[in-house]
């Protein structure tokens, strides 16, 4: 018999882990597929979710290797090697991002990031390179709840360069970043009472 279900009396904990952005990208896909075997379907968002991951270790290496190297970072090319070969020294590394969750997408995005930043630090902090950093960071946002504390502290480490540009640099990526991301979090502050969404608040 079917169990008898009551509505539930605790805020979901689940909505800081689970933010729109990474089901939304996987949604086209299940879509596609919903003609497609379960076995099928769950292959091909495994495959996109890990490709995510992979593709985030690909860009934060040569970010490393190319911008680290230019801009004088001690070892930036060996720590490049390092880097690239982690999935093989790590295995769980390959099941862990083949899973359908959203930190495959924050690998993606934490690795652009890192890249920005390295050639903002590098080639100057313009209005164009800051937009885009709030961009990927808002993204970010709207990904995992912990994108708050990179935001602000990459926000920080800008304006802590002190000059002017990147001091600017560091208000355009914050206003960007909340511009995008922002509604989620006042979304959770006006129906759980806080910010992240988390019960541990």
């Amino acid at each position: 018999p079917a169990p008898r279900l009551a509505p539930g009396v605790t805020p979901n904990w689940e909505l800081q882990q689970h933010h729109p952005l990474y089901y939304l990208a996987m949604a086209p896909i299940g879509r596609a597929l919903a003609a497609q075997s379960l076995q099928t379907r769950l292959l091909a968002l495994r495959l996109a979710s890990w490709s995510l991951a992979i593709l985030g270790l690909a860009i934060a290496v040569v970010a490393l290797a190319r911008h680290g190297a230019a801009a004088g970072v001690p070892y930036a090319e060996t720590a490049a090697l390092l880097a690239a070969a982690w999935p093989f020294v790590m295995p769980m590394a390959l099941p862990e991002f083949a899973r359908l969750g959203n930190d495959s997408l924050c690998i993606l995005l934490l690795a652009t990031a890192f890249s920005l930043l390295l050639r903002m630090l590098r080639q100057g902090a313009t209005v164009g390179r800051a937009v885009t950093f709030g961009i990927v960071l808002g993204l970010g946002l709207l990904t995992k709840a912990w994108f708050i504390a990179v935001t602000a502290g990459l926000s920080l480490f800008l304006l802590a360069q002190g000059n002017r540009r990147s001091a600017a640099a560091a208000v355009i990526t914050g206003v960007t970043a909340a511009a995008i991301g922002g509604w989620w979090y006042l979304g959770n502050l006006r129906t759980l009472g806080n910010l992240s969404g988390s019960l541990e608040v």
